[in-house]
């Protein structure tokens, strides 16, 4: 794969480092790039974190894009930071498509609990990414902080992705997402979240839309609020074939093996590990279920409530397998 060193960028700009592709709501990117498989090293945007002024918006290799297509890129190291809108590719994303993609750069926003929608990939997402991943750890103290996007709005679908990176945050706090109005699905994260308010091992909040066949393992934290071991809180929306295995450590009574707290919404057929959790319950009504290490790792647990496992990891017929090194079940992405 051809690459392109942006490692001199740390310099640019009396030290602001790059200027992203369409750096402003007024002039955002509409085009179509196509990344050809290359990938771009050490890339540096450094706009402020500190203070709430639209220049320290949008900070990614693009700030906005608008009715755009990126596709076929990596990031591969380097450090993006801004105020709010910040994500590895793009600050921003608006009716646009975005595939293939990804990125191992760290993200930071602002450190108090003002900013926000700090993502790994893309900061705020009203967009459509599939088969795209972030691997960067995300270091924020404001809302809407996720290992892949930071906040997926109601336009917002996510398909086929997966994040790995450690997040902090403040509230709304999500190991793929911060929180959640669109779709996601076929997706997971494996990296540890730790926030404040609201903190899931998926997403911090389910809001409204929907989530369905998605995983998160990493081990969750709260300081004080809404902790579970996929989602912190889930106000509306709907959650189908989920599981969580993660520790789940704070909360207290809005501590839950796979939900923190329920104030709205409907989950159906999703399971955490009451084991590996050290939790023994969880919100989210009846289609929420606590199951021994041993039962997760048994593939009749599943099925018994319609998990697809066609073909078990022969073909993409199905969503799901078990085999090999896969002792929970694994996605056919």
């Amino acid at each position: 794969m051809n690459s392109i060193d942006a490692g001199a960028t740390s310099i640019w700009n009396g030290g602001l480092g790059f200027k992203p592709i369409g750096d402003s709501a007024s002039a955002d990117f509409s085009g179509s790039f196509d990344g050809q498989f290359h990938t771009i090293n050490d890339l540096v945007v450094n706009k402020g974190i500190d203070s709430d002024v639209f220049a320290n918006y949008y900070a990614g290799l693009f700030g906005k894009t608008s009715n755009a297509t990126v596709k076929n890129v990596g990031l591969v190291g380097g450090d993006i930071a801004g105020y709010s809108n910040v994500g590895g590719l793009i600050g921003l994303a608006v009716d646009s498509i975005i595939e293939n993609t990804y990125s191992s750069a760290m993200v930071r926003g602002q450190l108090g609990s003002l900013g926000g929608s700090h993502g790994g990939l893309v900061g705020s997402n009203n967009a459509n990414i599939s088969n795209s991943y972030s691997t960067g750890d995300i270091l924020s103290g404001g809302i809407h902080a996720g290992g892949l996007v930071g906040v997926n709005n109601a336009s917002g679908v996510i398909t086929d992705s997966y994040a790995t990176g450690d997040i902090l945050g403040y509230n709304f706090v999500g190991g793929l997402v911060g929180r959640n109005y669109g779709s996601i699905s076929n997706a997971f994260s494996t990296g540890d979240v730790t926030g404040t308010l609201n903190v899931g091992g998926l997403s911090g909040e389910l809001a409204t839309g929907d989530i369905s066949v998605a995983y998160a393992t990493g081990h969750v934290r709260s300081y004080s609020g809404a902790v579970g071991g996929f989602l912190g809180q889930i106000s509306g929306g709907i959650i189908d074939q989920v599981y969580s295995v993660g520790a789940v450590t704070g909360g207290g009574a809005n501590g839950g093996g796979l939900i923190g707290s329920s104030v709205g919404g409907t989950v159906t057929g999703s399971f955490w590990d009451v084991d590996t959790s050290g939790k023994a319950s969880s919100a989210g009504g009846a289609g929420v279920i606590g199951k021994s290490t041993a039962d997760m790792q048994t593939q009749k647990t599943y099925t018994d409530v319609d998990w697809d496992f066609t073909n078990n990891n022969v073909g993409v017929e199905g969503d799901w397998y078990m085999a090999g090194s896969a002792r929970y079940p694994r996605l056919q992405m």
